[in-house]
Parts: C-alpha cells; structure tokens; sequence
C-alpha cells in the first residue's frame, strides 16, 4: 500500500500542476466556476471520485 500511496501523491502532484495552467472553465451541468476556488473544487471532485481518477491516469 505504501507504493500506492506514493504513486498516488506523485500522480495528484503532476496533475495538480497542470491545473495552473487552465484557465477559467466550464463543467457540464454547471455554471461558470470561480476562478479563486476552481482548483480547490477539480481537487475536491477528485478526492471524491478517486477510483475514477485513477482509472483515468492509467490510461494516459
């Protein structure tokens, strides 16, 4: 478990950096996201659906 963990992390850092770049946005079914919070709310949904974030770094 240790290595997932750390494989885990690894991935949410590489993903998390490339937040920086996006900028404002929209989800489907949502309204336009404030741009301050954003990245706190992509994190907040990830943490949420963590085995369907996983799934999709696997296949990149």
């Amino acid at each position: 478990r240790g290595g997932q963990t750390k494989t885990w992390q690894k991935s949410m850092k590489s993903l998390t950096s490339r937040l920086s770049h996006v900028g404002r946005c929209r989800l489907r079914g949502r309204g336009p996201r404030d741009e301050s919070h954003q990245w706190l709310e992509t994190l907040n949904d990830m943490a949420q659906n963590r085995l369907q974030w996983r799934r999709c770094i696997h296949s990149l």
